[in-house]
């Protein structure tokens, strides 16, 4: 879509306002409305938000100007190059300020080209005229017919006089100025030491502290606050491009900077933890005296100019083995070279997880120099020249802690070493760093679980022989334990070097919940055991119903009494005479035998029956000594287990306190009260003598 009324570009007509076909969200109140406004980087702002945004940057008069478009506006999210072409897009503003828009136009328009706005009420009318010309006139009919001056702003009170009185109020001010500071003896504070005129547009600018390098928000011109020059981008001033020419018109970098052949070039070089690598040496021909050049005592050069270092990192493990990265190097006056390349190191580190998660490890990084031998480079550290150990080898300013990791000790070694190569001694300096793992995170989301499970499956054993859930709860903590297994594995490095500790004892809980499950399953047999099926010996029948019960501090359950039948003859005396009743026939005589037959069967199974009752008793009562036996033999493993997995003595370091990173700095704030009460004891303990003697003379 394009304006009806008129369009400023045929080329821009179907990129400013679209149906919004494909649902992009309005980068401004993140909804997808049906038409927006879409810019140059693909941004859609939906309708009414771009007039809210259009007359935010109105009033705040922050509409940018090009030369073939004139004012308008960019995308909101601050892409380059994406300002409209269409500006009759403004349109969408209301009537009074699509006015205010145009007026805007025209007065900045005028003020960009060193003109003046007509200050009569009502009037407005801009002109160009010559900047020397203090006396303006506003043409009729275009104008209004006054004149004013042109720097106060005020009507000109007689057409004969060339000057204005505002020029003898200035120099007023200035005097009464100048007077005050005498009285007080101070300079003065006022609003002349933080604005000053753009010197292409004359705007007002502000500057409160930062950097002397001024853009103008209106024609984009970046000048320097002090010099009020238009700032370059390779040097800020003259003398230092004379400065740059005058060191690199005759410098080859790929000669090493030795004013002999035979001197050494002394490399120091320094870690920042998370940050960059500091390596600094000293090159003879960036030597100047800063009063040839205004005092400049600093210049920074691209790294790619000048003779540096074949620095590598020998145990690297991922990327470039040299140093690549293309930033500056600060060259001082006594041609002392600081390089702050910022790199990301990736090294060899041999893990040790057996302690895992109480564990510690071990990241070494070896750096030297591919090329040059000992007695061509001398690799030193940053702070100590002639020491080969550094206890603080590190610099921790800019150091973030670790939410998994805390620092126990960052060393520093030089070694000179003798290759099979070369007969010449090649140097290295090795930066060590012991961390160690924070383990909250792993005690309350694998060991306290692990202890509950293994708890768990102890308590199997107090549940009752005969209960049917009791094979299930043994499985259903078996699984469990084998998820938390599962889940260790990914956390923990691939190793077959050891077992770590924490996997140990997991391996451990598997194999006390296996052996529940089994000592389970028998106890259940056991608990169903008959006399017709299984017999016991009498050695056992004594050992488990007398001897370990009492042991285990257990009573078997008393014995129901027995019904005794006593076989006899009984005869009935009648008036102490015997008297017997003879069988009536032999058929009755029959039916007693009988009689006395079943009765005997039936007596002998009741017995029958009580003794396999007894005997079932027994083996229940067997079963009950085997859970109580296998009870207190589990929770005497388990602890012991426990205790001797999860507190194995670690190395004597795991319990030493992990160091501040406020305390290790290359170059401590010795002055400061509160660091010297902090970290003092520790840095002078970590001197060596002719530090501490450096230090206690200065």
């Amino acid at each position: 879509m394009a304006c009806q009324v008129s369009s400023t570009s045929d080329v821009h007509l179907s990129s400013i306002i679209k149906d919004n076909e494909t649902e992009h969200e309005c980068c401004i109140c993140l909804y997808d409305n049906n038409l927006t406004i879409v810019f140059d980087c693909n941004h859609h702002v939906c309708l009414s938000c771009f007039k809210q945004y259009a007359i935010t940057k109105l009033n705040s008069r922050q509409f940018k100007y090009d030369s073939n478009i004139g004012y308008s506006l960019g995308c909101p999210c601050g892409c380059p190059n994406t300002l409209l072409h269409e500006l009759h897009i403004f349109r969408l503003m209301d009537k009074s300020n699509y006015e205010r828009y145009k007026t805007f136009g025209a007065e900045e328009y005028v003020l960009y080209h060193h003109g003046v706005i007509c200050p009569t009420p009502s009037c407005g009318c801009g002109l160009i005229f010559d900047e020397n010309n203090l006396k303006i006139l506003c043409p009729l009919p275009i104008g209004c017919g006054k004149t004013f001056c042109r720097s106060c702003k005020r009507l000109w009170q007689d057409d004969t006089i060339r000057t204005c009185s505002c020029q003898d109020d200035r120099q007023n001010d200035n005097q009464a100025f100048s007077f005050w500071n005498q009285l007080f003896g101070r300079q003065r504070e006022s609003s002349l030491g933080t604005f000053k005129k753009c010197p292409r547009c004359s705007v007002n600018t502000e500057k409160d502290g930062g950097c002397n390098a001024i853009s103008c928000t209106r024609c984009g011109m970046t000048w320097c606050w002090i010099c009020e020059l238009e700032f370059r981008t390779d040097f800020h001033c003259q003398k230092a491009n004379e400065l740059y020419h005058h060191l690199m018109s005759n410098y080859n970098k790929n000669v090493r900077p030795v004013r002999n052949n035979s001197d050494l070039v002394n490399v120091k070089i320094g870690l920042k933890l998370i940050q960059i690598a500091d390596v600094e040496w000293q090159d003879f021909s960036f030597i100047w005296s800063p009063e040839e050049f205004d005092g400049v005592e600093y210049i920074q050069l691209p790294s790619e100019l000048i003779w540096k270092p074949d620095l590598v990192l020998y145990n690297n493990a991922d990327g470039d083995y040299q140093i690549t990265t293309r930033s500056k190097v600060q060259v001082r006056y006594d041609g002392v070279v600081q390089w702050n390349p910022p790199m990301v190191y990736k090294s060899y580190c041999f893990i040790d997880i057996q302690y895992y998660p109480f564990d510690r490890q071990n990241c070494t990084l070896k750096f030297g120099t591919w090329s040059y031998h000992g007695s061509l480079v001398n690799l030193q550290f940053l702070t100590n020249n002639e020491s080969s150990v550094l206890e603080r080898g590190w610099d921790l300013e800019d150091y973030t802690p670790s939410i998994e990791w805390e620092i126990l000790n960052l060393r520093a070694i030089r070694h000179e070493k003798l290759y099979a190569c070369c007969v010449e001694v090649f140097l290295d300096l090795t930066f060590t760093c012991t961390v160690r793992r924070k383990p909250l995170f792993y005690i309350v989301n694998l060991i306290v679980p692990c202890v509950n499970i293994s708890v768990l499956a102890v308590l199997v054993f107090l549940l009752p022989s005969d209960s049917k859930k009791k094979i299930t709860l043994s499985i259903s903590i078996l699984v469990a334990l084998l998820v938390f297994y599962l889940l260790l594995i990914e956390l923990i490095p691939p190793t077959s070097l050891v077992i770590p500790l924490l996997g140990k004892y997991l391996l451990f809980t598997i194999v006390i919940v296996n052996l529940s499950i089994i000592i389970t399953i028998i106890t259940l047999n056991v608990h169903f055991r008959r006399h017709s099926t299984s017999h016991m010996s009498p050695l056992i029948r004594k050992l488990l119903l007398v001897y370990l019960p009492k042991i285990l501090f257990m009573e078997r359950p008393p014995i129901p009494p027995r019904y005794v039948y006593v076989k006899s003859n009984s005869s009935e005396n009648i008036d102490n005479q015997s008297s017997t009743f003879p069988w009536k026939n032999d058929q009755r005589r029959h039916i007693a035998r009988i009689t006395a037959d079943h009765i005997a069967y039936i007596a002998e199974q009741i017995e029958n029956a009580q003794n396999e009752k007894e005997i079932a008793e027994e083996w229940r009562f067997i079963a009950l000594v085997f859970d109580r036996l296998f009870l207190i033999i589990f929770v005497s493993v388990s602890v012991m287990g426990t205790f001797g997995s999860l507190f194995k003595s670690p190395p004597s370091d795991e319990f030493k306190t992990p160091i501040d990173p406020t305390c290790y700095l290359y170059y401590p704030p010795i002055n400061n009260s509160r660091w010297m009460q902090k970290c003092g004891a520790d840095y002078f303990r970590s001197l060596s003598k002719q530090q501490l003697l450096s230090n206690i003379q200065s």
